[in-house]
Formats: C-alpha cells, structure tokens, sequence
C-alpha cells in the first residue's frame, strides 16, 4: 500500500499548490516552478483525475487570480 499512500501524497499536493494559486499571495514564477514540479509528480503516478484538459483548467483557474485584478482595473 506504499504506493497508493505515495499517489495520494502526491495528488494532496498538487491540490495545495493549486490552492496557493488561487491564494494569489505566492510570486508567480515561484508558483510556476512549483506547479509543474507537482505535474511532473502527477504524470509519473498516472492520477487521472488531472490529466488532459484538466490540468490546463486547474493551471487557468489558478493563475486568473493573478491576472483577473489587472483586468477588472482596466
């Protein structure tokens, strides 16, 4: 069962770096480095509850924090 403590793990934090995201407190860049990090780690367990289309959703929603402000000021 180690490995499916290890893929739950590994999903948890790819849910928490996606909520500092969200949070919108964290530098981006870091943030970035940090996201595809937990991607990497998401497509070597194989969680396909982040695969295709949904990662690129998660990574949108996450980053609109960041940048909605901008726009809404314009």
């Amino acid at each position: 069962m180690p490995k499916e403590n290890t893929r739950e793990q590994v999903r948890e934090n790819y849910k928490r770096i996606l909520e500092h995201g969200r949070i919108g407190s964290i530098d981006l860049k870091i943030w970035i480095t940090d996201w595809f990090q937990a991607l990497v780690q998401i497509q070597i367990y194989y969680i396909p509850e982040v695969e295709g289309f949904l990662v690129i959703k998660d990574f949108l929603q996450a980053i609109s924090v960041k940048f909605l402000p901008a726009w809404v000021g314009q």
